[in-house]
C-alpha cells in the first residue's frame, strides 16, 4: 500500500540543498516526483562535495577529487549525474587499469 503512493520513498530524509547551489532546469524536489530528474553535472556535484566535505582537509583532498573528476570528464564528458551509465564506469575502469 505504501508503494502505491506517488511520493519517493525516503524523500523526507533528504536535506534541502542550500540556495547558493543552482540546479540545471527545474528544482530537484519538484522533478523527482514527476519521474524526470534534472541532475547536477559532475563538475557542479564536485563543487558541492568540496564545499561540504573539503573544509579543514588538506589541499591534497581537493586536488585528488578534482583530478579524478577531470579524468572521468576527459573520457565520458561532463554529463548530469543521472546520465552516466555502466558503460561509462567500465570505460573509466579499463582506462585506469591500462594506465597502471
Amino acid at each position: 500500500m505504501r508503494l502505491a503512493e506517488t511520493e519517493v520513498l525516503g524523500m523526507s530524509l533528504v536535506k534541502e540543498m542550500p540556495s547558493s547551489y543552482t540546479l540545471v532546469g527545474p528544482s530537484l524536489g519538484a522533478s523527482i516526483g514527476s519521474g524526470q530528474v534534472d541532475c547536477l553535472s559532475l563538475l557542479d556535484a564536485l563543487k558541492i562535495y568540496l564545499d561540504l566535505k573539503g573544509k579543514g582537509r588538506p589541499k591534497t583532498f581537493r586536488t585528488a577529487a578534482e583530478r579524478f573528476c577531470n579524468y572521468l570528464i576527459s573520457l565520458c564528458g561532463n554529463k548530469p549525474l543521472s546520465r552516466y551509465t555502466r558503460n561509462d564506469a567500465l570505460q573509466f575502469r579499463d582506462w585506469l587499469v591500462a594506465r597502471g
